[in-house]
Parts: C-alpha cells; structure tokens; sequence
C-alpha cells in the first residue's frame, strides 16, 4: 500500500512547468531533487500542487508526479488569498488523497489555506531562513550595543549569551 504524499510549492518549478505547459522555472531545484529522490521509492505516490495566474486549474501526470495548478492568481504574501482559493485547494486534496501533505515554506499564505482544508497531517518546511541569516547571530549588533542601556547586572549574561550565540548560530 503506497504513501500519498502531496507537496505544495509557492510557484511552478522544473518539471511542473513542463508538465503544466509553463515557461521554465528559475528557482526550486532543491525541491526537484528531493521529489526526484523520493519516487525512486515505489512505495510513495507523489503529487505537487501550486498556484499561477491561470483562467483555468490544470492536471497532468508527467516523470512519476501527479502535477496540479489551481487559478488562484500568484502566491500570496501577506495578505490572504480569496476565500475561493480554499475551495480549490480541497478539490485537489479530494482528487489526490494524501496521506501526507508537506508544505514548502512559509513566507506565503496560501499554505495557510491548505492547512485548514487538509484533513491529512500537515508537515510544513521552512525553507532557507537559516542559511540567510546565520552569519548575523546578533543582528549586526556588537556586544556593547547589545549592553547599552540594560541594568548593570544583566551585562554579564549578556556577554555569556553574545558569546555562546556567535559560536553556535551557525552551527
């Protein structure tokens, strides 16, 4: 009995854009590579839905995926979709019936409106933030602008902390 693993993509990426009838990607390879990896397991189904400024949803099988693209407009930052968008997020999930849905990132919010019409568990991958920032494990603040202005008794725990964190951040 194979896993049903349906992932949910901020935008078309590699293949999907082939499959979907799309101009080429220019993001995503991290998650092309990891959907070429998993279906090597005959025992995992996988399906990737996204979003894209379309009159009409769209579906198509190509290289092992199940690819979808509902007309939802782009991915939405910020701001919630309309509540129509829902809607066509439930087709899908009917159409697919993941035992799994993963949803890549966070930074938009129509994961959002998967999660709340997804009765599968939900895995959500922060993609990213990490790697951006963990060169600035204070914020490009020194330690003594971290201690300017705190009690007297808290610059020590301050510097304890200033030190531990430059050390580990990154690791």
């Amino acid at each position: 009995n194979a896993m049903r693993i349906l992932w949910i993509t901020n935008a078309p990426i590699g293949d999907a854009c082939t499959a979907l009838g799309f101009p080429a990607s220019q993001s995503g390879s991290w998650v092309e590579a990891a959907a070429a990896k998993l279906i090597e397991d005959e025992n995992i189904i996988l399906g990737i839905a996204t979003t894209a400024q379309i009159t009409h949803p769209i579906s198509k099988e190509y290289g092992g995926i199940k690819y979808y693209c509902i007309s939802g407009g782009k991915a939405h930052r910020g701001k919630r979709a309309p509540k129509v968008n829902k809607v066509k997020w439930k087709t899908v999930i009917d159409e697919f019936q993941p035992d799994l849905t993963r949803i890549w990132g966070t930074e938009f919010t129509d994961g959002l409106d998967v999660m709340e019409v997804s009765p599968s568990p939900v895995e959500i991958r922060l993609q990213g933030i990490i790697r951006a920032i963990d060169k600035y494990p204070n914020g490009y603040l020194t330690l003594g602008e971290m201690q300017k202005g705190q009690p007297w008794y808290m610059k020590l725990t301050m510097a304890v902390k200033y030190i531990k964190d430059t050390k580990g951040f990154k690791k």
